[in-house]
């Protein structure tokens, strides 16, 4: 090592070697010459690092998860990467204690004093590293930075998640360390050499480290020797160069030294006159540790690139006077479009409108990113702004702004993160909107309800359970007065443990119970009870729906013996029953008999009448005059109508009384049958289509008949004057085991008002001046239909037909 004076001294022997002064002098200048160039290379290597870091971390403190505290350490404000980061809600964190949140996770000794002692006396503390088991989100690393704002009397405590690093750091710490060692020792080595012989004259001690040659191994040697040139053939190139240009320089120049380690140097030789005499000045860098820095730089940019483009926030920056300068994907994706970058015309956001929260419109120059540029606010945090993209469509957003200063302070730019809060509004907005309707119900339910958090003794068995919260029908169902924030055993103490056990077994198991229970210390009363569980199973809360039944199950009880005894009422009567059906079978027999007997008789005179009419008009029409053939005529129309009349009373006392066999019926065969030999006298021939084969049905043949008569009748009479009868059958599956047929005519339709009228006995909706009937053949086709067990129904329209059907079961 050299002396004060420049000699050099051997560490073991106290003896030193004088060398000239002009050769001290040489070296003395490469010396200053080499630190100076160092010095210079790492101020602009550390600047070109502190741009880059200063830039990232302007990205990445837009977005960290923040705590804003009072002055008593009351949480003031919970950011939504907070939220998010320990999976709480705001409702959770907002006005407690920090010290609190969590179940007292925040409770750190270390952390206490650093915002209770350290951060009043220093203003602040940065990157105090925490480990500890979160709620929620298990064992992490967290890296807190607190800074107390004096004129907002606030404390801003910002969190970041540093779990992964420390693992990634711990993985490699190990690979690194020898590096590390490397790069912590780099200095610059010098040789110095003669330019006739090329041999070296003198080494600085770094060269000895460098290489691994001891000082005096290194005198006498050429560079080739000590790995510093391939071979003596390169080396002779180089100094023929170096002569002719008195300066050489290899970037990135492998050297292998002693050991056979490998580093990369940078080697800078030049020839110069010292006193006359030439000298070779060779001063060689370690360039590892840069191209290692060098390398970890670009690294660093890929990583900050990847994440400003593939991040969950949307970022853009822009310049001093506001032009967007860089903008990620998901910007984009949230503007809607992308702007040109560098556009001059286009400032401070990529949007092409914005409004406030209120909806009212708010300026490009007036946004929050123009009033950080323009100094007017020194950052954004959390600042709420509406954006219109092109489509018309409105989102909520969340911005987040960071200006960016040079060395002087003054502000070149910002950097914004912001991200989409609609679709949180919207549930805020459905949060509350459902608090609302729980509260409304809540209030306005009849049944009681009430909130009970379960008590449990040392063996975790229930013990009691507080009231929560009730509602105001509680005390009106019978639940005890002045209930809430007491125990049930405090306000009924001879309470039944039946309780306990059901309700306990709610809060313990998570699974929901509805049971009735009489508790005999609140009067007797009888319940009817829905309890469920509600929040976390170790809140122990459960929700209990009930109501007062006492009235009811007192009525049960009196209803149980009214039944016994109508019971025994029913037995005496049934006996009285049985022997009076018999006499009414008898009565209904002599009925059937005395009204077919009737209407024999009724009918006898009726054709006398008729014929006798018939006869005066045929054989006296030339006496009578005009007047008296008109009442002639009306005798035989009237005894027409009271035989048919007649008639249709008869089918109709047949349908309720007659025997009714039910066989397998060819539908098919039948209609077809029928439709051959309608119209029974009606003036205008119908036209009757048959579409498809009708399947075969069970059914009564004649009472089926007598259906399908009755409904072709009905729709070839109601038709409009003028208007030829069409009428179409068809049938329909109806499931597995029915099948509708369809009755369908262009016939006049059916008012709405007298849908119920149409199936009535006699019932008739026009006079018989325009259509002639009786008023019973939609009757007879109801009851037929229902003593068959079918049913039978219409749709209809008035002035434009009906389509009558009658559904039956499969064959």
């Amino acid at each position: 090592m050299r002396d004060e004076s420049g000699d050099w001294e051997n560490m073991n022997q106290k003896t030193s070697i004088r060398r000239v002064k002009p050769r001290r002098q040489a070296n003395g200048q490469s010396v200053r010459r080499s630190e100076q160039t160092k010095l210079e290379e790492a101020f602009l290597l550390q600047k070109q690092l502190l741009v880059t870091r200063d830039y990232a971390e302007a990205v990445i403190e837009a977005v960290p998860p923040l705590l804003v505290l009072d002055h008593e350490l009351r949480v003031l404000t919970a950011n939504a990467s907070f939220c998010k980061c320990f999976k709480v809600s705001q409702h959770q964190t907002l006005n407690r204690l920090i010290y609190e949140l969590g179940n007292g996770q925040w409770d750190i000794p270390q952390l206490r004093i650093l915002l209770e002692k350290v951060l009043p006396r220093k203003s602040f503390f940065k990157d105090f590293e925490v480990t500890h088991e979160f709620k929620g989100i298990g064992r992490r690393t967290m890296l807190l930075s607190g800074r107390q704002v004096d004129h907002l009397q606030k404390i801003l405590l910002f969190i970041e998640d540093i779990t992964e690093r420390r693992v990634t750091q711990a993985a490699i710490r190990t690979s690194e360390i020898r590096y590390r060692r490397l790069f912590e020792a780099a200095r610059d080595g010098i040789l110095i050499l003669d330019p006739a012989t090329r041999k070296i004259t003198d080494a600085n001690p770094f060269m000895s480290e460098l290489l691994g040659y001891p000082h005096r191994e290194l005198l006498g040697k050429e560079l080739w020797e000590i790995g510093l040139l391939k071979d003596e053939k390169a080396s002779r190139a180089a100094f023929r160069e170096l002569r002719r240009n008195h300066f050489i320089r290899y970037e990135d120049l492998p050297l292998q030294n002693k050991k056979g380690r490998r580093n990369e140097v940078e080697f800078v030789s030049n020839l110069y006159d010292e006193d006359g005499r030439k000298v070779i000045q060779c001063n060689i860098r370690d360039i590892t540790e840069r191209k290692h820095n060098e390398v970890a730089l670009r690294a660093s940019e890929e990583r900050f690139r990847a994440l400003f483009h593939n991040g969950p926030v949307a970022v853009y920056s822009c310049n001093a006077s506001g032009t967007i300068q860089e903008f990620n994907r998901r910007a984009a994706r949230l503007w809607g479009r992308r702007p040109k970058r560098g556009d001059t015309a286009e400032r401070f956001c990529g949007l092409l409108k914005m409004l406030h929260p209120d909806g009212v419109p708010m300026p490009h120059n007036r946004c929050p990113m123009a009033k950080v540029l323009k100094g007017e606010i020194p950052g954004a945090r959390d600042a709420e702004v509406v954006i219109e993209r092109r489509d018309g469509s409105k989102i909520t957003c969340i911005a987040n702004i960071v200006a960016l200063k040079d060395e002087r302070g003054q502000i070149t730019g910002a950097i914004n993160s912001f991200y989409d809060i609609t679709e949180r509004k919207r549930a805020e907005t459905a949060l509350r909107e459902s608090e609302s309707r729980y509260r409304d119900l809540f209030n306005s339910m009849d049944e009681g309800f009430c909130v009970v958090e379960m008590i449990l003794d040392d063996k975790r068995k229930p013990a009691d359970y507080r009231f929560l919260e009730v509602n105001p029908s509680f005390e009106k169902q019978g639940g005890p007065a002045n209930a809430t924030g007491k125990r049930m055993r405090e306000l009924v103490p001879n309470i039944e443990g039946s309780w306990f056990k059901i309700l306990g077994a709610v809060a313990l198991t998570g699974r929901p119970v509805r049971f009735v229970e009489q508790s005999k210390a609140l009067e007797n009363r009888w319940f009817d009870v829905y309890a469920f569980q509600i929040g976390a199973k170790n809140d122990l809360k459960v929700a209990v729906l009930f109501s007062n039944i006492t009235d009811r199950k007192l009525s049960e009880q009196a209803l149980l013996s009214a039944k016994n005894e109508i019971g025994r009422h029913a037995l005496e009567l049934e006996q009285v029953v049985a022997a009076r059906t018999a006499e009414l079978r008898d009565t209904i027999g002599e009925l059937e008999g005395f009204s077919y007997s009737v209407s024999h008789d009724m009918r006898a005179p009726l054709r006398a009448m008729q014929s006798y009419a018939s006869f005066l008009v045929d054989e006296y029409a030339g006496k009578l005059d005009e007047k008296g053939i008109n009442y002639l005529h009306q005798i035989m129309r009237s005894t027409v109508r009271l035989d048919q009349l007649i008639q249709d009373v008869l089918s109709y006392t047949r349908v309720l009384h007659s025997k009714l066999p039910m066989e397998d019926v060819d539908l098919d065969r039948l209609v077809r049958d029928i439709v051959e030999t309608f119209p029974n006298g009606l003036p205008i021939q119908p036209e009757i289509r048959v579409i498809g084969a009708l399947p075969r049905v069970i059914g009564n043949v004649a009472l089926l008949g007598q259906v399908v008569s009755n409904l072709l009748s009905n729709g070839a009479k109601f038709v409009a004057a003028g208007t030829a009868p069409l009428l179409e059958i068809s049938a329909e599956v109806m499931g597995d085991d029915f099948v509708r047929v369809w009755f369908k005519d262009n016939g006049i339709g059916i008012a709405p008002e007298n849908h119920k009228r149409i199936f009535r006995l006699f019932e008739r909706i026009h006079p018989i001046t325009e259509y002639k009937g009786t008023g019973i053949g939609l009757t007879i086709a109801r009851k037929a239909s229902e003593r068959m067990g079918a049913e039978v129904g219409f749709e209809s329209r008035l002035g434009v037909g009906s389509s009558f059907w009658i559904q039956l079961k499969k064959a």
